[in-house]
């Protein structure tokens, strides 16, 4: 059962506009399992999914999301050179990488100096990952249980 959020949604700072978070994951249960428990905990949001790099990367070419959530490990344009290509775009938008094979010196390796990147190893908990959307998305109550 996904824990419920106690608020109506994540606070943030522009609310002329639900929230765009952008999901690239080539497992469908995990792009599946993020979307539902992002629109549980927030239902306002808009939650993209992509299973290919190069499917994100055309999304991410025509409007840039308030968070990129990605893997690492894929076939062709895969986390490492999504990043890499992100880091010298520069872009503004945060990015939460959830791997279970990448360790986060790897992420930091290919992101640079210059992008807003956590990392999140999985397996994760509710917690956790509701800590991450909370930091990028601003606070919002904890999931009760």
């Amino acid at each position: 059962m996904i824990p419920r959020s106690n608020s109506d949604g994540f606070k943030r700072k522009d609310k002329s506009r639900p929230p765009r978070i952008l999901v690239v994951d080539d497992d469908w249960t995990m792009r599946d399992f993020l979307k539902t428990i992002i629109r549980h905990w927030c239902a306002d949001v808009v939650v993209i999914c992509r299973a290919k790099g190069e499917a994100a990367w055309r999304e991410l070419l025509r409007k840039r999301p308030d968070l990129l959530i990605t893997d690492m490990s894929r076939v062709g344009l895969d986390g490492y050179q999504m990043l890499r290509l992100l880091a010298r775009w520069r872009v503004r938008f945060p990015i939460l990488v959830i791997s279970g094979l990448a360790t986060e010196e790897d992420v930091q390796s290919c992101a640079g100096p210059n992008l807003t990147v956590s990392f999140l190893p999985k397996p994760f908990s509710f917690d956790e990952f509701h800590g991450e959307l909370s930091r990028y998305l601003g606070p919002g109550e904890k999931p009760r249980r």
